[in-house]
């Protein structure tokens, strides 16, 4: 999330010196990265130490242990229901 947020959408899939790919590589398509960019800025809002790039890495609390896990039971109601809907 943090990527998303702090580096450009242009270096979100290439190596910079903020973007290292070897210790963090965005590995799935735009859209998705794009909904991990809205999650981030809700981090950012609720715990902004977690979305602070290179000084977030091994960052873990349990707020935003609590926040991580939330984001992916919303994320999944959401694709589920939406395959209901369907």
């Amino acid at each position: 999330m943090e990527l998303t947020i702090n580096i450009p959408p242009t270096d979100w899939y290439v190596q910079t010196k903020e973007n290292d790919l070897e210790y963090w590589r965005i590995d799935y398509p735009p859209l998705s990265a794009y909904i991990s960019y809205v999650c981030g800025l809700v981090s950012r809002w609720l715990d902004p130490p977690s979305m602070e790039l290179l000084a977030s890495r091994g960052y873990e609390t349990s707020l935003h242990k609590t926040f991580m896990r939330a984001t992916v039971l919303v994320c999944d109601i959401a694709f589920l229901l939406s395959a209901m809907i369907v």
